[in-house]
């Protein structure tokens, strides 16, 4: 019996009292904060940080997770680990990174309301499984809401296009446009490539090297194009000399980089049409 008792007394002395087990309470979980951490044209992925505490003078094990995330009232990510087993340090806090992921593809398809929106509302709800000592395993619930940010492509549009010179071996045209920053950032377009075709026929292209909108800010860009006659032929001069209207075309890509520090540069394409008289 002696040696059954101090053993029983080695065992508590490395762990939580029969009292302490019995006045166990239940630990709390809470999302404190959710960051961007990466955001392209195509997705987004959130950081959630997930603070976990508990009030009990022993250390507890974690015995699961679930997390969900909806926009706009649509469930578009889950997050399933029923295995995930953390340490809850005693009379401490526990936080955990919980990275989240929404593809705008899948997003634009479940909630056709919130294209062209700058930003909808976003929720994270949850639990967090613990297992405590008498109380067994439990339930603690989250919940977070939040403003999420859609990042918008900037819009390129076609103004005019003007008959500058029109010589024996030469043509010269000149392509007003404008392009607008629909975002609420700052935006910086690069190594911006153009293309400018009528009635289908190429008239030749270029390239823009920067171009900075503000938020919501518009700017016009004029570029001169200049044409060979040898090069194109006969077809360019029907096109010029042609006095009904045509349809103009302009395609290219470019390189954008957001005033935000989450968002990684990224390339998008362009193509927009006009019908005009040179």
């Amino acid at each position: 019996m002696s040696m059954l008792f101090l053993a029983c007394v080695t065992l508590l002395s490395g762990c939580a009292s029969l009292q302490q087990l019995s006045e166990a309470q239940k630990p709390s979980a809470k999302v404190t904060s959710v960051a961007i951490a990466d955001l392209s044209l195509s997705s987004i992925t959130l950081n959630a940080k997930v603070t976990i505490h508990n009030p009990n003078p022993f250390e507890l094990k974690t015995a699961g997770m679930e997390l969900e995330a909806a926009i706009a009232g649509h469930a578009l990510a889950h997050i399933s680990q029923p295995d995930s087993q953390l340490t809850l340090p005693a009379s401490g806090d526990k936080t955990i990174d919980v990275p989240v992921t929404i593809q705008f593809s899948e997003l634009f398809a479940a909630a056709k309301s919130v294209k062209g929106k700058n930003q909808v509302p976003y929720g994270l709800s949850g639990e967090i499984l613990v297992a405590v000592p008498v109380l067994g395993t439990i339930s603690m619930p989250l919940e977070y809401q939040d403003v999420l940010p859609i990042p918008q492509l900037p819009d390129i549009r076609i103004d005019d296009v003007k008959l500058l010179k029109a010589g024996f071996t030469e043509v010269k045209l000149q392509l007003d446009m404008t392009i607008k920053n629909l975002n609420d950032f700052a935006i910086d377009l690069q190594q911006l490539n153009f293309n400018l075709a009528a009635q289908g026929q190429s008239l030749g292209g270029g390239e823009l090297n920067s171009v900075s909108l503000d938020s919501g800010k518009s700017q016009s860009v004029s570029l001169p194009l200049s044409l060979s006659l040898s090069e194109f032929g006969s077809a360019l001069l029907r096109l010029i000399n042609s006095d009904k209207p045509m349809d103009f075309s302009l395609d290219g890509n470019a390189r954008v980089i957001p005033g935000l520090d989450a968002w990684q540069a990224d390339t998008m394409s362009f193509n927009v049409e006009k019908q005009l008289s040179l």
